[in-house]
């Protein structure tokens, strides 16, 4: 033990020291408890929506709130509210605006032709001649068939469900146009009203959305016997690649693949969310053999994913390039301000996102 002596008296260093740390941390965990206590207590720091103030945990954390020095987190949810809205689309090289949305009100650019307008052109054309073979009508098709799109209903009111806000906003902005998701059965057969005219899509077989493949796939036949291969996900998996040959997107379409990234470059500037979307015909052959393939493969013990997977590579290809779809997602509420908050207090926020780089930049900016 060290002992000091100090005006004839012996001073014991080790437990003075020992007496002054105990000092201060009783000091830090009673000045941690009185900011525990002022911040469950603020008024400022109330959530407006539902009246609802800070809730403190934990005491012990305050303190080490000034180490921090980055903050890294996700868009979708944290800094954007999740709720998606259809805004504009590019089909087969035009653009086009939802104008019966919140877009409609807000945009007043030029050069773009009105949803609804196509929508109403393209059901009288149905109404006359049957099923089309237009670009808008696969679209729609493509954005209700090839999703997990639920219906419920509560009196006159009708509510579509989904693990994806993106789909469930594809299938809102459609419905205010005139093409009604009707329902979905227990075979995933799917009933799609084009104003006042319904029309029953049998599924055959569906390869949902993964992180790997980042698209969603599915084969379809509709009631005059036409089978189609309905596909939509990003523009990396689906769009041809000359460098990596990636793509399943028929490389002859040139000419619409560059005006439909343009559009989409244009579209993510604004912020906007993009997928893209293909289809293509199947012949009775070729179905066929794509069934044997898939039954197969979904009927193996070992390896089933991995031999779905397969099966539907063999049909991905040569597809024709419907267009793209944008979607808006409104910024949370405060978030501006937080990001103010922190950078004044140099902390770095960083943005992590599966969205295009146009989009995440655009975004970023918005919130200083």
């Amino acid at each position: 033990m060290t002992r000091i002596v100090q005006c004839g008296i012996p001073f014991d260093v080790t437990n003075r020291m020992r007496d002054c740390n105990s000092i201060t941390m009783s000091k830090l965990q009673g000045l941690s408890l009185a900011e525990s206590i002022s911040a469950d207590c603020s008024t400022r720091l109330l959530e407006q929506s539902v009246r609802k103030g800070m809730q403190v945990r934990a005491s012990a954390l305050n303190e080490e709130l000034g180490q921090v020095q980055y903050i890294f987190t996700d868009k979708t949810g944290t800094l954007t509210q999740n709720k998606m809205e259809l805004s504009k689309l590019s089909v087969n090289g035009v653009k086009m605006l939802h104008d019966l949305g919140t877009a409609g009100e807000v945009n007043t650019s030029e050069g773009f032709v009105k949803l609804s307008e196509a929508i109403t052109d393209m059901c009288v054309k149905m109404k006359e001649s049957g099923l089309p073979e237009e670009p808008l009508y696969h679209l729609a098709v493509n954005l209700l068939v090839c999703s997990e799109t639920l219906i419920t209903r509560q009196d006159a009111a009708v509510r579509y469900l989904s693990p994806s806000p993106d789909e469930v906003a594809f299938a809102e902005a459609l419905d205010v146009t005139g093409v009604h998701l009707v329902g979905r059965d227990s075979n995933n057969n799917v009933t799609i009203e084009f104003q006042g005219r319904q029309s029953i899509y049998e599924t055959l077989a569906v390869l949902e959305f993964q992180s790997k493949r980042l698209r969603m796939t599915v084969v379809s036949r509709d009631e005059e016997g036409r089978i189609f291969v309905y596909c939509k996900g990003a523009d990396a998996k689906i769009l041809p690649d000359q460098e990596s040959g990636t793509g399943i997107i028929d490389p002859k379409q040139s000419d619409l693949v560059n005006v439909t990234v343009a559009h989409m470059d244009e579209f993510a500037t604004a912020g906007s969310r993009i997928l893209v979307v293909g289809y293509r015909k199947l012949g009775p052959q070729e179905c066929s053999e794509f069934m044997r393939l898939y039954l197969n493969a979904a009927n193996a013990i070992e390896h089933r994913q991995d031999r779905i997977e397969d099966a539907f590579n063999a049909i991905e290809n040569n597809m024709r390039l419907l267009g793209c779809t944008a979607v808006e997602d409104q910024i949370q509420d405060g978030v501006v301000e937080t990001i103010k908050d922190f950078k004044k207090a140099r902390i770095k926020v960083m943005m992590l996102t599966g969205d295009k780089m146009e989009t995440a930049v655009t975004i970023g900016q918005t919130l200083a």
